[in-house]
């Protein structure tokens, strides 16, 4: 399809550009391509959600498509229909492909030939759920930094805990690589207050960057590591 030029209008038609659309949503635009306009894109680990805010400039079908770290792609998610008339507003929980290593959204015709690409990412700089955060953080409470790092294949966790009423919390700390998928558990357990040192042994896993948060009663964190061969 080609793009739309004119738009309806009272007073006859408005041309179509990315201003146009960028006008009349609230926030500012993270990047334009020949085929729309970006405000948000973000992936949500805990709920394996992909989201997302465009202003396209095409009337086509949307999707999601999943690429391994040649680019070749794996899996895509379901087409959505968009318009130029509105803001398409992703909200998608298609499973990821354990291969995946970016992901893509793309606008195709009615013959599911490709138009161009919104926008693309890789997973690394998607992950919004599992980040570094020191939201709901009492006082007493702390996630430092594990050392050495980068580390192979051991390295040292230290944190500490508040107690709540002079009672013992549940703690879970716990490791997840870049999917959102949780590969080790190191503490689950009740613990008093106090400074506790835990160490993680990596050998047999692959080296890349990975996640460690701590969920302490109200309290949690999370820290980024990197395993390197």
């Amino acid at each position: 399809m080609s793009p739309i030029v004119d738009l309806p209008a009272d007073d006859g038609s408005y041309t179509f550009t990315e201003d146009w659309w960028a006008a009349n949503v609230d926030g500012p635009i993270i990047s334009v391509t020949n085929a729309g306009a970006v405000k948000s894109f973000e992936y949500d680990m805990e709920t394996n959600h992909f989201t997302g805010e465009f202003g396209v400039f095409y009337i086509a079908k949307a999707r999601l498509e999943f690429m391994d770290s040649t680019g070749t792609i794996i899996d895509s998610s379901s087409t959505y229909n968009v318009t130029p008339l509105q803001t398409f507003t992703l909200d998608d929980s298609t499973n990821l492909p354990l291969q995946t290593d970016s992901v893509r959204v793309v606008l195709l015709d009615n013959q599911n030939q490709y138009i161009g690409t919104l926008i693309s990412k890789s997973m690394a700089s998607l992950v919004t759920s599992i980040q570094p955060s020191t939201t709901h953080s009492p006082t007493g409470f702390n996630l430092k930094q594990n050392f050495p790092n980068p580390f192979n294949p051991k390295t040292t966790i230290v944190y500490h805990v508040r107690a709540i009423d002079e009672l013992p919390l549940q703690v879970d700390l716990s490791i997840y690589n870049l999917l959102g998928q949780k590969v080790a558990t190191l503490v689950n357990k009740r613990q008093r207050a106090g400074s506790y040192t835990v160490e993680w042994d990596a050998s047999g896993f692959a080296s890349g960057v990975y996640y460690y948060r701590i969920v302490a009663g109200d309290f949690q964190q999370v820290k980024k590591m990197l395993l390197v061969e």
